[in-house]
């Protein structure tokens, strides 16, 4: 009995400590003006492909000011939506923070593939969403180009790109995707002078592995320029062409 009142005693203290600094805050914040704003971008391990400086002329191309603007007056979901507009940011958060200072955290669009297709370009990021191009830095992913017209085409792509990133040994064979008016795709490899013919995009996975095997235990022994094109349409077997003499 004694435990359980001492463990309703804490959980109410800990309530109106929590409303008392929320009270406070809020106090503060009536009576505080905007400072200063620190832009935070998240995905430090990464390539950077939204700028603090491009988040700063965003939010000053839309007459947004913050500074010298008391705190309890910014609309901050305004903010947020505002940095969302940039075609690399997946999302954004807008806060007030001690001391009068307007804290901006940015989280990024991850690019794992570029398409060409149709007269324009932009990534598909790790989501599958169509993400436009950085200012900042060229992704260093697969790019992919020819008859890419519909949904299930890029939805084909990206599981190849999601394939590619789970496995870094795959991502340093592929370079390029070329897909066929009929279907088939061409991939070209980062290393050696021959093309890949993939088929028809199925069976992915077990296709990858078998060209990984290839190209780590078999080119080195016969000769990376040996063979013009190696093909991996076929179930079980790999037909590789040798280059005319």
């Amino acid at each position: 009995m004694i435990k359980q009142v001492v463990t309703i005693f804490t959980v109410l203290l800990t309530l109106a400590l929590l409303v008392f600094l929320t009270v406070t805050f809020e106090g503060k914040t009536s009576d505080q003006t905007c400072k200063s704003v620190i832009v935070s971008l998240q995905d430090e391990e990464g390539q950077r492909f939204v700028s603090e400086a491009e988040v700063r002329q965003l939010l000053q191309s839309k007459g947004i000011r913050l500074k010298d603007k008391p705190l309890d007056r910014i609309d901050y979901a305004a903010v947020e939506n505002t940095v969302k507009q940039h075609r690399l940011v997946q999302r954004a958060e807008c806060y007030p923070c001690p001391s009068g200072t307007v804290c901006i955290a940015v989280w990024q669009h991850i690019p794992v593939m570029r398409i060409f297709a149709e007269g324009s370009s932009y990534y598909l990021d790790a989501n599958g969403a169509k993400t436009g191009l950085s200012t900042q830095t060229a992704a260093d992913v697969p790019v992919a180009t020819g008859a890419i017209h519909d949904s299930t085409t890029l939805a084909d792509l990206f599981k190849l790109a999601c394939l590619l990133q789970e496995e870094p040994a795959w991502d340093a064979l592929i370079e390029q995707i070329v897909v066929y008016p009929d279907g088939e795709w061409l991939l070209v490899p980062r290393v050696g002078d021959f093309d890949v013919h993939f088929g028809r995009p199925v069976n992915m996975e077990t296709k990858l592995k078998r060209l990984a095997v290839f190209m780590s235990e078999y080119l080195p022994k016969m000769g990376w320029e040996t063979y013009s094109s190696i093909n991996l349409k076929y179930d079980n077997q790999i037909v590789c062409t040798r280059k005319k003499t």
